[in-house]
């Protein structure tokens, strides 16, 4: 029987490693017939090596050619969009994404140096195989090989564009954004899904005919308009049943100024108005738009995401910055005068209902239309504002007017395409979701409860094992060095209080003491092993309510009873017990010393979301199992 027993798992051994090794293969490039590694992770196929592709504009790292036969080649982004073979593509964020929780699995096993005395290297689980190849600048500069990758995403917002990295100082995959035509990065191509390059090229065909089509439209809907109180002529633009002024107003009105008091800037980017001169300041015929006439404009070209995108100029804004101007309506950075936090490049609403000053405004690093309300004092200051001014034809509070332009705003292609794109996210989503309710499901029904006794102090904890991992089903309660109970040194709180805290919803512990204060076989779980809880048990949307103790308002499906313990920031200051969990993990947040992350539950909200808070504070443990 023994005999049968192990001739059983060796070949079980043999046929898993197999089935392993059948998700790793090659590609060569048809273009400089250079052979890369492949790796498959779960339905993605990556390229295993950075593209050392010789675009023009890329580079080697230090400009040694030794550097791109080890690293690959450091690209810009628009470089890097272009730069992957036929077959493959610059990945997106929802794509690095899906490898969060890879981390210290996606680094090659050699080839990372030590930082902050720890090694660099990985467990490369998947045949990522991701090596250190640091970065670069357009100006000729490089930096951190050896020590950091970071790697283009196709997401751009602005000038800036987003890339996914990792550092030998901690097993994160970390992202954030850089200048798309300064920053020099690392280029891993990912494989189309069959059919999915296609539809790419369909995609982008009929995005270029929209465009004609729109063109065609906007000259269509273009005119001009005198004012009779200056002789000024201004274009204009008609955008759904929307006529809007298709410059800034430039009319010198009492209350208005150019910006920098430079005539050469109102000849350029029209005046800045105060509120009292922004009231009355369009000409007959026209008038302030308010926010509902804002919003219509913004549904009418596609939504906030990405209208600043398609109504800002082609020219006149930053480098990388400037628009597509899809519509005509040729947005211009005209600069504010403002007194606090009023956004970028701003335009009044004539809307003022709580005595702040409404307006929409466009940055030079974002695609979006955002709005904001300004006000006209600040620490002891009283200034007023000046932003620049859009006018709409037509009177102003024409309700019936206002109501035709809102629904012929909902029937433009930019509007539907929103809404299709909503439905097709929200189906896609609603059918993962019931995937991941169902196999959440099967390990909620194998979910397996326990009990184990901390020698150290001899207390006794609920445990429970969620697919393959065994957590402590209450907070740690060792009274280590460092730790405090809720409200523990709050002037007027009973001892009894105190300790009834500590009873019920475990000490508090900044993050070096949470390191070291689980017992012996046991330990604080990393970013990796939290995210692994929260898929076992359906995902990020439904973690929170299927985590909480029913006492919370949860529904503790899995057996991890969470209590929402608060959290302390030192000097007898504790907040939200009852209302608010959060506990640590042990990883630190990305190449950034003074902060770790940590998973976040609220008593009224079904989500639990990542955060990352300064090691000072005070949090809750979970213990995981060896």
């Amino acid at each position: 029987m023994r005999t049968i027993t192990t001739k059983a798992i060796i070949l079980l051994i043999t046929l898993s490693i197999a089935a392993f090794a059948q998700e790793r293969g090659t590609f060569t490039d048809a273009r400089d017939k250079k052979t890369y590694k492949t790796a498959k992770i779960g339905k993605q196929v990556w390229m295993a090596e950075n593209l050392n592709y010789d675009a023009k504009g890329s580079k080697c790292y230090d400009n040694k050619p030794d550097n791109c036969t080890k690293y690959g080649k450091l690209y810009d982004w628009a470089t890097a969009m272009k730069a992957c073979p036929k077959g493959w593509y610059l990945p997106s964020a929802e794509d690095w994404d899906a490898l969060n929780s890879a981390g210290k699995k996606l680094k090659a096993k050699s080839g990372w140096n030590n930082d902050e005395n720890k090694s660099g290297n990985g467990t490369d689980d998947y045949g990522f195989s991701a090596l250190p190849s640091g970065y670069g600048y357009t100006d000729g500069s490089f930096s951190r090989v050896g020590y950091v990758s970071y790697w283009w995403s196709n997401r751009d917002i602005g000038n800036r564009a987003m890339w996914y990295g990792m550092a030998s100082s901690n097993d994160n995959l970390g992202n954030d954004f850089c200048d798309r035509s300064v920053c020099l990065y690392s280029v891993r191509c990912l494989q189309y899904e069959p059919g999915a390059e296609e539809k790419a090229i369909a995609a982008e065909k009929a995005k270029a005919e929209e465009k004609a089509k729109l063109d065609s439209i906007k000259k269509a809907n273009s005119g001009t308009f005198t004012d009779t109180r200056d002789n000024k002529k201004f274009k204009t633009i008609k955008i759904g049943e929307q006529v809007w002024m298709a410059e800034n107003l430039s009319y010198n009105a009492k209350g208005s100024k150019c910006y920098d008091n430079k005539p050469a800037n109102c000849s350029k980017y029209g005046r800045l108005y105060n509120w009292t001169a922004a009231k009355s300041a369009c000409p007959k015929g026209w008038h302030l738009p308010s926010d509902e006439e804002w919003e219509i404009l913004t549904v009418a070209v596609g939504g906030y995401e990405t209208a600043g995108k398609y109504l800002k100029a082609t020219s006149g804004w930053d480098e990388n910055s400037n628009g597509e101007d899809w519509y005509g309506f040729s947005a211009l950075p005209g600069n504010t005068d403002c007194l606090y936090d009023c956004g970028g490049y701003a335009w009044w609403s004539s809307t003022k209902p709580d005595g702040l000053d409404h307006h929409y405004f466009m940055e030079n690093i974002s695609d979006i239309l955002g709005f904001r309300m300004a006000t006209d004092s600040y620490g002891g200051r009283h200034s007023p504002n000046f932003f620049s001014i859009r006018c709409v034809q037509g009177e102003q509070g024409d309700q019936k007017s206002i109501e035709k332009a809102a629904a012929a705003a909902r029937e433009t292609p930019a509007a539907k395409a929103v809404v299709a794109a909503k439905e097709a996210a929200a189906a896609k989503e609603a059918a993962a979701a019931k995937e991941r309710a169902a196999a959440a499901a099967k390990i909620a029904a194998s979910v397996v409860k326990g009990t184990f006794t901390d020698t150290r102090d001899k207390k006794t904890y609920k445990t429970t094992k969620i697919d393959k991992q065994v957590w402590m089903a209450e907070n740690l309660n060792y009274n280590a060095k460092g730790s405090m109970c809720y409200a523990e040194g709050v002037s007027g709180v009973s001892a009894d209080s105190i300790a009834k805290n500590c009873a019920k919803y475990g000490r508090l512990y900044d993050w070096e003491t949470a390191k070291s204060a689980c017992p012996k076989d046991w330990h604080l779980p990393s970013k990796e092993e939290w995210g692994t809880l929260m898929t076992a048990v359906g995902g990020d949307g439904t973690a929170g309510k299927y985590l909480k103790a029913t006492s919370n308002n949860g529904e503790d499906k899995f057996g991890f009873s969470a209590l929402m313990g608060g959290f302390g920031e030192g000097n007898s200051r504790f907040f939200y017990i009852s209302k608010n969990g959060i506990w640590w993990s042990s990883s630190n947040e990305y190449d950034e010393s003074s902060k770790a992350f940590c998973r976040e539950i609220f008593h009224n909200s079904d989500f639990a979301s990542y955060c990352n808070n300064f090691k000072y504070t005070f949090h809750s443990v979970r213990c995981v199992k060896n």
